[in-house]
């Protein structure tokens, strides 16, 4: 029997009214949508033959309730996540609420720079969680912006976090969206943080939506841009360093020895590894994960310095180094689980229970142990957050990971990993090149592009199972 030829998956952000429903009235679009009809008509028929198949068969697709022992191991692998605080920051976190905290009339900025993987993000949550903030601030907002940037987005993501709207505030203009927030925001004395902006451009954009109260509102950026960090500021940047060897050994240490005494010579040797990764955190946190999955051995360890290209210096594209051994030691059903992260757009809050279905029905998932799928794709996720190649960002009300992320620099991996193992594709622009060569995936992190790479995919006929829509 021939297996499902597409399968159609929208990821949507909270706030965005169903961009598909738009589209399909467009008069333009009518040959495009057929053909798409037609594809889901074939989709649920062979569906029908499999559930027929299934029941004439007598297959039992039930799967075995839980399993104490597994459900006490997820439990034991959420705390050791949680017991390691990423990155101390609190120093730095400190010095930026108190500067938040002075009274100043006109709208202040300030700026948080730095490379990929110092933690710019961390800090900035760090300063964003505290309390204090709470109090002196009427409206305390977190906006993630990213490279794949789009205005009208990121309005109304904020608009939906400082005000109510309805459905035909969603219809308005781009113009008339900036207007309402403006308008959403007056008088009110509010924060912002608008985390990993890459372009002036994007800035000024942003800061005309922006109303200057004269109250003390205060605007907090994270970028890698040193320009926009400098216009964007009212006060200079604050330049996050990288961290001295003290700090990188404390952080390392505790991640891998955890208190624990261990011969001089692995403790040396820990050293040398923990040098080598100039101070950057994600380096550090990502290289102290692989050792906890190696035996505390002199000669696991060694083999490890000479399985990794130890030049690693303070350029991003070198962090890769360390990052891709992190993926070269992943057990097999780990490595396509991770790829599936690239598939999501920057900044994306992924949803732990979807990530999960996909990896269950893509057959990543292997049974084991009579443990029901579900617990088994939970542990597997619970294990790319321990290893840092995840970041959590929420769990719910039960313990479980509800939602989490992925960084810039390990979604790069994920790509450059993906594209060449042909895994998946990412389709950013009109201008980008379908290939026909074997791919898993097609996603494509840009809507407004959908009816064009649909015409492109649906004339080449490549030979992908799933589309992945980022909305």
């Amino acid at each position: 029997m021939s297996c499902i030829c597409y399968v159609i998956i929208i990821l949507r952000r909270r706030q965005q009214k169903n961009f598909i429903e738009k589209i399909v009235h467009g008069p333009d679009h009518v040959a495009t949508i057929n053909k798409v009809v037609s594809k889901f008509e074939s989709i649920k028929k062979q569906i029908d033959d499999i559930h027929r198949n299934k029941e004439q068969l007598g297959i039992d697709w039930s799967e075995n309730v839980d399993d104490s022992q597994s459900i006490a191991q997820l439990k034991r692998r959420r705390i050791e996540v949680e017991e390691v605080d990423v990155v101390c920051f609190n120093q730095y976190a400190w010095q930026l609420v108190n500067y938040l905290l002075e009274e100043r009339k006109q709208l202040d900025g300030i700026s948080i720079i730095g490379m990929a993987g110092l933690g710019k993000t961390t800090l900035a949550l760090k300063v964003f969680k505290d309390p204090q903030l709470g109090h002196h601030f009427s409206c305390c907002v977190w906006q993630h912006v990213s490279r794949e940037y789009n205005i009208r987005d990121i309005v109304l993501d904020l608009l939906v976090q400082v005000t109510d709207i309805t459905p035909t505030d969603r219809e308005l203009d781009d113009q008339k969206l900036k207007e309402k927030l403006r308008q959403s925001l007056g008088g009110r004395k509010y924060f912002i943080i608008l985390d990993d902006i890459w372009k002036v451009k994007d800035w000024e954009n942003l800061r005309a939506c922006f109303p200057e109260n004269r109250n003390g509102s205060k605007i907090l950026l994270t970028s890698r841009n040193i320009d926009i960090a400098t216009y964007a500021s009212s006060t200079a940047p604050f330049r996050l360093p990288f961290m001295e060897e003290a700090e990188s050994w404390k952080l390392f240490s505790r991640r891998v020895f955890r208190g624990r005494n261990f011969r001089e010579d692995m403790v040396e040797l820990g050293r040398r590894m923990c040098k080598d990764c100039n101070g950057l955190p994600l380096a550090i946190l990502t290289l102290a994960s692989v050792l906890l999955t190696k035996e505390m051995t002199l000669h696991s360890w060694s083999n490890i310095v000479e399985h990794v290209n130890w030049h690693l210096i303070r350029d991003p594209t070198r962090c890769l180094d360390i990052l891709a051994l992190s993926y070269d030691e992943l057990p097999a059903h780990l490595k396509s689980c991770f790829l599936y992260f690239g598939v999501y757009p920057e900044d994306f809050n992924i949803s732990a229970k979807q990530i999960m279905q996909l990896w269950i029905a893509e057959g990543f998932v292997q049974n084991e142990n009579n443990m029901r799928m579900e617990d088994l794709a939970e542990n597997y996720l619970e294990e790319l957050i321990a290893r840092s190649l995840v970041q959590l960002v929420s769990r719910g009300s039960d313990g479980r990971v509800k939602t989490c992320q992925i960084h810039d620099l390990l979604r790069d991996l994920c790509i450059i990993e993906g594209t060449r193992e042909r895994f998946f594709e990412v389709y950013k622009t009109i201008g980008t090149k379908l290939t026909n060569k074997p791919r898993r995936i097609l996603s494509i992190v840009t809507p407004s592009t959908l009816l064009q790479v649909l015409e492109k995919f649906l004339a080449s006929g490549p030979s992908c199972a799933m589309i992945l829509i980022a909305s």
